[in-house]
């Protein structure tokens, strides 16, 4: 990975996973939201992962890029909340100047272990589930280009947007 970047995956939902990698090391954090904030799971969502990225004590001068797991398009049941949580980790990691895409979940696994049925979980089983996946959704920042818009490299003769 460039040196000066700081990289993050998130699994949203209630039970969470994200996963951040700068210069050499990944960190991972799996937890659940609290019912106390019931039904306002997304504010929770903001400020947990802004406490997860003050934790980790980045330089602020880092080159940040986000991938947020979205959503299932098969699931039925549930979305509605699943959508705040989304948004608040988005949002959260937005204000902490993240520049966010979203990636659906099967293409992140496809993107990051070859197959859209292999997990994260699958693959560390001593790590929690939700921290595994988001470490998938992390690998998949450097290997989805075209849901990485701002990795890809410009095309030759583009105009600067």
């Amino acid at each position: 990975m460039k040196p000066g970047y700081l990289l993050a995956g998130v699994d949203p939902g209630k039970k969470f996973g994200v996963a951040f990698a700068y210069e050499n090391n990944i960190i991972t954090y799996g937890g659940t939201l609290s019912e106390t904030f019931a039904p306002f799971y997304g504010i929770e969502a903001i400020e947990v992962v802004q406490y997860l990225v003050d934790k980790i004590n980045v330089p602020t001068f880092a080159t940040r890029y986000a991938l947020v797991e979205g959503a299932a398009y098969a699931a039925h049941y549930g979305q509605d909340l699943l959508s705040q949580v989304r948004f608040g980790f988005a949002y959260g990691l937005y204000l902490k100047n993240f520049k966010i895409n979203f990636i659906p979940p099967h293409s992140a696994r496809k993107s990051a272990f070859g197959s859209a049925k292999i997990t994260g979980k699958d693959l560390w089983l001593r790590m929690n589930a939700n921290a595994a996946d988001a470490v998938g959704i992390l690998l998949s920042v450097t290997t989805a280009d075209n849901y990485s818009p701002w990795l890809k490299p410009k095309k030759r003769g583009a105009q600067n947007e």
